[in-house]
């Protein structure tokens, strides 16, 4: 598929799909994409992946709220780019993990000192927190587990 097609959703749905080749997105083709809005069904597929709880939670609702969303035709934008920004570390941290659920499930239920003692669950719910997130997997790739 050409890249200049894909939409938001088609990119969204790719970073959960382990078998896919995931295509870097630049920041400026994003912000050009989140014009579009993801829609409801693509977000029924990322809580088919992503645990309910952390959705919930990024999106800063209760998790009995999501079915409701899930039947919308397009989210909101705010909500659109909370999404793609989950699901985009979500996919990085896969890629660091080699798609290993279980240790990335301990790895995100556990205390680390890099965190200040909180969880990497903890802090996946907010943009900082994902950005935080990041340093650390990026510090991961460059052979720094501290």
């Amino acid at each position: 598929m050409d890249n200049e097609s894909q939409t938001l959703d088609q990119i969204v749905i790719s970073r959960l799909q382990p078998a896919t080749e995931k295509r870097i997105v630049s920041a400026l083709e994003e912000a050009i994409l989140m014009e579009q809005q993801l829609t409801g069904s693509t977000l029924k597929y990322v809580i088919s992946v992503i645990p309910h709880q952390i959705v919930a939670r990024a999106l800063d609702l209760k998790v009995a709220s999501l079915g409701a969303l899930c039947q919308r035709k397009f989210l909101s934008r705010i909500y659109s780019g909370h999404i793609s920004d989950l699901t985009a570390l979500w996919s990085e941290m896969n890629e660091i993990f080699m798609e290993d659920q279980p240790l990335l499930t301990e790895w995100l239920n556990s205390k680390l000192p890099a965190l200040n003692g909180h969880t990497p669950q903890d802090l996946i719910t907010t943009l900082a927190g994902r950005k935080t997130l990041r340093e650390v997997l990026n510090r991961f790739r460059h052979g720094d587990m501290s």
